[in-house]
């Protein structure tokens, strides 16, 4: 049975609220911004690694030897160079600062994960004042925990922190990282990127939950766009790239970024600081592109090559409810 708008209103307002206090509970920085990533901790670094640095860029990862090596890994993906200093129950500050002076146009120093003893706080104090004065940003990955509280930005002056959320009532993950208003101004302008149609990028001031639905429909907008590609259908092909066109120019005014990928052919970012009436505007531009989607599908192409992606037009319906209840706008 089919659920009312109402149930659909109070479903989705779970998953919102149950985003929103998880950030709270993160990230306590009143100046920080807010990175919301629709996928793993791993998808967060390479976010992450790719719009703060370039190229061959030098970061020193901090960590024993199987929490550093994953972010070495994929560092290294992003095609960074890395220099290391192993460590297990403290931060060897002595050893760090030996290894800032043999290189000394390190971008970063990486900790991959921060045990909660006070021994460790201390050191990590310690070292970000030390950074503070320096041009290298503190970044802290928190692997799929949620446990950050000790850790604020006006303390300790992290500039980037990364944590994931696996919402249950949604069955998905969303990452989250956290910029500091130094790691902010460093953000490649536009920003450089490699993700799936699965995945964007949101930053904003604070974590909107208009905002963010918007840019999950826009995201199942793609996946579907991408979906009918992937399938050869060859026959619609003109016709669906007349409308990707057409959404994309449509965002670019409400002024978003929209960067296609050069790793993937139909990967696309979404980066801004958007209004809550932009981000109105913007499930707007998707439910209209949507419905143009639904109305060349014949019933036949759905059954065959759709049956298992019905969450897509789930969510269209849902767009629909939204964009009708107006007290929900007028927030």
């Amino acid at each position: 049975m089919t659920k009312d708008k109402q149930d659909i209103l109070k479903d989705l307002q779970a998953i919102l609220q149950s985003i929103q206090q998880h950030l709270r509970k993160i990230y306590r920085g009143e100046n920080s911004h807010i990175a919301i990533i629709h996928g793993s901790s791993q998808l967060a670094q390479e976010t992450l690694f790719q719009n703060l640095f370039y190229p061959r860029d030098t970061i020193l990862v901090i960590g024993n030897e199987s929490s550093a090596s994953a972010l070495e890994h994929i560092a290294k993906l992003s095609q960074l160079n890395t220099i290391s200093v192993p460590a297990n129950e403290e931060i060897p500050l002595e050893e760090i600062k030996e290894k800032l002076i043999e290189y000394p146009h390190t971008k970063a120093i990486l900790l991959p994960l921060v045990e909660e003893s006070t021994g460790v706080l201390y050191k990590l104090q310690t070292l970000s004042t030390y950074l503070k004065q320096k041009n290298i940003l503190l970044i802290v990955n928190i692997s799929d925990t949620l446990l950050m509280n000790p850790f604020y930005f006006t303390d300790n002056h992290i500039d980037a922190a990364i944590s994931t959320l696996i919402n249950p009532i949604k069955k998905s993950q969303f990452s989250f990282i956290a910029l500091s208003p130094k790691a902010y101004d460093q953000l490649l302008d536009p920003p450089r990127h490699f993700l799936s149609l699965k995945h964007l990028v949101h930053i904003t001031e604070e974590c909107d939950e208009r905002e963010l639905y918007a840019l999950d429909a826009y995201k199942e907008v793609l996946e579907l766009l991408h979906l009918i590609t992937y399938y050869e259908m060859w026959q619609w092909n003109h016709y669906f790239g007349a409308l990707t066109t057409y959404l994309r120019n449509s965002i670019r005014q409400l002024g978003y970024y929209i960067i296609p990928s050069h790793n993937y052919s139909n990967s696309h970012i979404l980066i801004k600081l958007p209004t809550s009436q932009n981000a109105y505007l913007l499930r707007s531009k998707v439910y209209e592109i949507s419905q143009l989607i639904i109305e060349v599908l014949d019933e036949h192409t759905l059954l065959i090559n759709m049956n298992r992606y019905m969450h897509i037009f789930d969510t269209l319906k849902l767009i629909d409810a939204l964009s009708k209840t107006q007290k929900y706008y007028s927030q």
